[in-house]
């Protein structure tokens, strides 16, 4: 049974032009959300934020950190949204592997150069150019979805 993964590209609500790389923005606001585009779980997904089938099939390096202490409203109230219904329903919805990194950190390691997750670093790379935020200013946010 294969499951999703929905990312949302977060971003610091203020480029931090003269600040340390290491310091991230207090607050952030997502700025596009990607269930949509129906990202799978990969080879790259496995190892990188263990979001895989078997728990055996990857690693990941940045998995199971949680959601960060200060998302954006968009992940905010769709975790509240699971909440509710899983409330409602009396029974877990197989949510797993909430887990971030920052695009810092992100670039710290090996990246694909085809498949989903380059798409993503290319639509993530043109948003920099334009907007002027760090890599330590933009975040993705991924939750696993049975």
């Amino acid at each position: 049974m294969p499951y999703d993964i929905t990312c949302w590209v977060e971003v610091g609500t203020e480029p931090m032009k003269s600040a340390s790389p290491r310091v991230a923005p207090a607050s952030w606001v997502a700025i596009k959300e990607l269930s949509h585009i129906n990202f799978r779980p990969d080879c790259f997904s496995a190892d990188v934020f263990a979001l895989a089938k078997h728990a055996d099939e990857g690693m990941g390096i940045f998995a199971d950190r949680g959601i960060p202490d200060n998302p954006s409203g968009a992940v905010a109230d769709f975790l509240a949204a699971i909440e509710l219904e899983t409330i409602a329903d009396g029974c877990d919805l197989g949510f797993m592997g909430h887990t971030y990194v920052t695009l810092l950190e992100l670039k710290r390691i090996a990246l694909p150069s085809s498949g989903q997750w380059h798409v993503l670093q290319q639509k993530v790379a043109a948003f920099q150019r334009e907007s002027g935020h760090a890599d330590s200013e933009v975040r993705l946010v991924l939750i696993g979805d049975w």
